[in-house]
């Protein structure tokens, strides 16, 4: 049987919790700590894989946007076999949450089994499948391009 004592904290305890006080404030994010080896997984509505983005390191801004250390971005294709189809990787990111939006002012490596790319100054827009490039581009094709210099 536990002492009284041990009751008594647990009554206290559950008495705290439950008081108006506890429950009216609210859970806040901390941006002063990252949060490591952050993860979030995008699926469609039938349940597939549609993307996962990754980093080190997170830092959730007052926006609800987040800052990212060595982001790793996975896009799956929309088929039955729903393999990864492309790759971005870059040191650092922000990703602009309500507009499935991630962008980044330094380099960014973007790998495909058509083509691999590089850049700085990007931005990729998850709806449209979309990756801008500003500077410092240079792409590599990996396909065969019959008759380019005819």
């Amino acid at each position: 049987m536990r002492p009284f004592r041990t009751h008594l904290a647990a009554l206290a305890g559950a008495a705290l919790l439950a008081s108006p006080a506890a429950a009216q404030s609210p859970t806040r994010l901390s941006s002063e700590a990252p949060i490591l080896n952050w993860r979030l997984p995008l699926f469609t509505p039938d349940g597939r894989r549609e993307a996962v983005v990754r980093g080190s390191e997170a830092r959730v801004l007052p926006d609800r946007n987040v800052d990212l250390k060595d982001l790793a971005l996975h896009i799956f294709t929309r088929d039955d076999a729903n393999r990864i189809e492309t790759i971005l990787l870059s040191p650092s990111a922000r990703v602009l949450a309500g507009e499935r939006v991630v962008t980044g002012d330094g380099p960014i490596r973007i790998i495909n089994d058509q083509f691999e790319a590089t850049g700085t100054g990007w931005r990729y827009e998850h709806e449209a499948k979309k990756v801008s490039l500003e500077g410092k581009v240079r792409v590599i094709l990996q396909v065969e391009m019959k008759d380019l210099l005819k």
